[in-house]
């Protein structure tokens, strides 16, 4: 885990150095987690939700995607200024200003845990995005081109829920899928491929409308 820690850690430095465009958001993002971030404070609030949802704790566990994937994605679906994403449980809203930032995509989160939404809420004020604090089963989803699923913790009921208000959209957006895939999703697998996170391989996933050009 050390290994690839080091690796992502390493990567994200190099992609912001050989970037200036991106040294005021590293700044002012890094800025905003230390004065705000509270670990243990999203951990607590994360018991209390288990408790209330009978759910796993490890389902609101808290990790950043990293840069290169970020980045992956973009460069992948070939969206260019102007793209809607939806991040589902967008954590501090991490990937959501450096979409905004690097990419000028129209970024929304939906994140239940108050700290982490609350920091995503002090991170907005330098990089336009939207965040919805609430738990993203439980509201209607803004239409959106891409829809980004860091998935890793999720269960498999939340899988399948995701997966079926997914079916239930009148569009038909690109769905990127982290570490899971949606059961019986209407959208068709277009491909599947390996990134590299912080604890260690894994595989992103993605959902696409056949009938539909991807870029």
């Amino acid at each position: 885990m050390l290994f690839h820690y080091l690796i992502v850690r390493i990567s994200n430095f190099i992609r912001i150095l050989r970037n200036p465009k991106l040294w005021p958001w590293a700044l002012k993002v890094q800025l905003t987690k230390a004065l705000y971030a509270s670990n243990e404070k999203a951990k607590y609030e994360a018991k209390q939700l288990t408790t209330i949802k009978n759910l796993n704790e490890a389902a609101f566990t808290y990790g950043e995607t990293p840069l290169a994937v970020l980045d992956q994605i973009a460069t992948d679906l070939g969206k260019g200024p102007g793209t809607r994403v939806l991040d589902l449980g967008c954590g501090m809203g991490i990937a959501l200003s450096y979409w905004a930032a690097k990419y000028q995509w129209k970024s929304i989160g939906i994140e239940q845990i108050p700290s982490l939404a609350n920091i995503a809420k002090k991170i907005r004020h330098y990089y336009a995005f939207q965040i919805i604090e609430a738990d993203f089963l439980l509201v209607d989803w803004p239409e959106s081109d891409i829809i980004y699923i860091a998935a890793t913790c999720y269960e498999k009921n939340t899988l399948s829920a995701i997966a079926k208000k997914i079916n239930a959209l009148k569009n038909n957006p690109t769905v990127a899928c982290m570490s899971a895939t949606l059961p019986n999703c209407r959208l068709s697998t277009t491909r599947s491929i390996p990134v590299r996170f912080d604890w260690g391989l894994t595989r992103m996933t993605y959902y696409h409308d056949q009938n539909k050009p991807i870029a």
